[in-house]
């Protein structure tokens, strides 16, 4: 059972820089708009949630606990800001970057691993700190 496990946990961890690959598409491709008219916005937006709450969900499936975390807190900061309008600020987008130059550092293949830093909480801790007070 557990080499089946393993086997499962591996090919994931496979495929997590291709989803990885597809959050850095999303992120290209927002438009900051602050038009409360843009509806293309709120669809990029929409779907960008859609695929990283389904992330959310698999990485949890998986046991990457902390990557479950991860995502569980950008869906959070993603959908405080999106509540007011239909558009991500420039700072949002910034902390989605960061986040996704975290997520790639924690990926341990090896040994079927994905592991966060302290410091890495910190950077991401700090960088919610300043949107709250934005």
């Amino acid at each position: 059972f557990q080499s089946s496990l393993n086997a499962l946990k591996k090919s994931y961890l496979q495929k997590i820089p291709e989803k990885i690959q597809k959050l850095r598409d999303f992120v290209q491709n927002l438009k900051i708009s602050d038009d409360p008219k843009d509806t293309n916005s709120a669809m990029q937006n929409s779907e960008f949630l859609r695929f990283l709450h389904s992330f959310k969900g698999s990485s949890g499936t998986y046991g990457f606990s902390n990557l479950h975390i991860l995502c569980q807190k950008l869906e959070q900061i993603i959908k405080k800001e999106l509540q007011n309008q239909n558009y991500l600020r420039k700072e949002v987008v910034d902390y989605i970057q960061l986040w996704i130059e975290i997520i790639e550092g924690c990926i341990e293949k090896e040994s079927l691993t994905f592991e966060v830093k302290k410091k890495d909480w910190d950077r991401l801790n700090q960088m919610e700190e300043y949107l709250k007070n934005l």
